[in-house]
């Protein structure tokens, strides 16, 4: 039995579509599966920002000044001295 020409071509095509199909499927699906993947990246990266920002905010609230001055006259009783009294040195007078 001999295949003619014209039946080999239709074959040839026929694997030649049912191939790139499978590919254009597997490109789809990675491209879904990637697409998933960003989202939950983006919603990790979120919720790292949220929580780098409180802890800014935490660092801030403790190193504000009014809030150590605050400790400081409450804790170890530190007051501003009533007077000053600078020195001017020869170096600094010039």
């Amino acid at each position: 039995m001999k295949v003619s020409k014209k039946h080999r071509q239709i074959v040839f095509l026929i694997v030649l579509a049912i191939v790139f199909s499978f590919v254009h499927l597997y490109i789809q699906n990675k491209s879904i599966s990637l697409k998933y993947e960003y989202a939950k990246e983006k919603v990790k990266f979120q919720k790292l920002y949220d929580e780098n920002r409180y802890y800014s905010y935490l660092a801030s609230k403790k190193g504000a000044l009014d809030i150590i001055e605050a400790k400081a006259r409450k804790k170890i009783g530190m007051i501003y001295p009533k007077k000053i009294t600078y020195i001017i040195t020869s170096e600094e007078a010039k």
